[in-house]
């Protein structure tokens, strides 16, 4: 049974309906015209099933697509169970077979992972992403091990939770990458540096929340958007150097660094509340005059700031 995603672009596998009791199920590429691009719990704990077909414009699968399917047959390569079709085995990375993997090298055909794929494989360190996928989906990673991960320049998006909790010390991203979803590098506590993409557009919610060991970040001219709390308790930030471009900085976005400075440019036009919390800012450099600062919507975004000066270009505007 298919539904329409929220793009009413393409559709969603979401039941298997009258498919119940079949043993072979191919999933076709189109659907009354459109792409079928996503399975959602379809096939969750039916153990009819024993082989699955899954057409090439597959983009996401949910994490419990496959559980329960104690008789679906898998393709193996590198102690990691596929599915896809005959003409690409390796169309989708379903789960690693072995609970102490500790390295990994995805297949070269592959195109998706599953959502949640390696989510808490502790003991996994290390993984080399194939060319062909173009999006670190939702979780993936997320709580594991790694300290090295090689990303191509087709990644676009690093999705929710992506590299949630991981034990990365320094990485640097693909410029391809134009979106940093919500939460995706969240408690990546030894994480003490990180070289954003050029491209990137947007910085999501909590994105790199609790990097307790961040001391400079830099974001790239391309960025117009951070989401509420994306660096919130990143306690050990003393630089920021801001993008010429942001637009919208979100709520606490910057709480509890230790930055005592920053330069805000014209471009902006939205500040969230209470952004610098429990931060030691008293100087914002901002590029335009005391009219254009007034005229940008600040919800409370000084709450809990006792003094500080604004630094406009005709005059500065003191809190003190």
């Amino acid at each position: 049974i298919y539904k329409l995603n929220d793009s009413i672009n393409a559709y969603i596998v979401y039941d298997m309906g009258a498919a119940a009791n079949k043993t072979i199920i191919t999933v076709p590429d189109k659907f009354k015209g459109l792409p079928v691009e996503s399975i959602d719990y379809a096939f969750y704990k039916n153990t009819n099933i024993q082989e699955l077909y899954l057409p090439n414009s597959i983009k996401t699968v949910s994490y419990i697509a496959f559980d329960g399917c104690t008789n679906l047959k898998f393709n193996e390569y590198g102690n990691i169970n596929y599915l896809g079709n005959k003409d690409n085995p390796y169309l989708v990375a379903v789960s690693p077979i072995d609970k102490e993997l500790s390295t990994a090298t995805l297949h070269n055909d592959t195109k998706v992972i599953t959502n949640f794929a390696f989510y808490q494989y502790s003991a996994l360190t290390s993984i080399e992403i194939p060319r062909g996928v173009t999006s670190i989906s939702q979780g993936a990673f997320a709580l594991t091990g790694l300290t090295q991960v090689t990303l191509h320049d087709n990644i676009t998006e690093i999705c929710y939770a992506g590299f949630n909790g991981c034990k990365f010390v320094t990485l640097e991203l693909p410029d391809s990458i134009t979106r940093i979803d919500k939460q995706a590098f969240l408690q990546n506590r030894k994480l003490e540096r990180i070289k954003l993409p050029n491209n990137l557009v947007t910085i999501g919610m909590e994105a790199f929340g609790g990097c307790f060991a961040l001391k400079e970040i830099t974001i790239p001219d391309s960025v117009t958007t951070i989401g509420d709390k994306a660096f919130r308790n990143s306690t050990g930030v003393t630089t920021i150097k801001m993008s010429k471009n942001i637009v919208s900085i979100g709520v606490e976005a910057f709480t509890f660094a230790q930055i005592t400075e920053i330069t805000l440019p014209v471009t902006i036009k939205s500040i969230g509340s209470d952004i610098f919390k429990y931060s030691s800012i008293s100087v914002i450099n901002y590029e335009g005059s005391s009219a254009d600062w007034n005229a940008v919507s600040k919800d409370d975004w000084d709450l809990s700031l006792t003094a500080y000066t604004v630094k406009c270009t005709d005059k500065d505007i003191v809190k003190e």
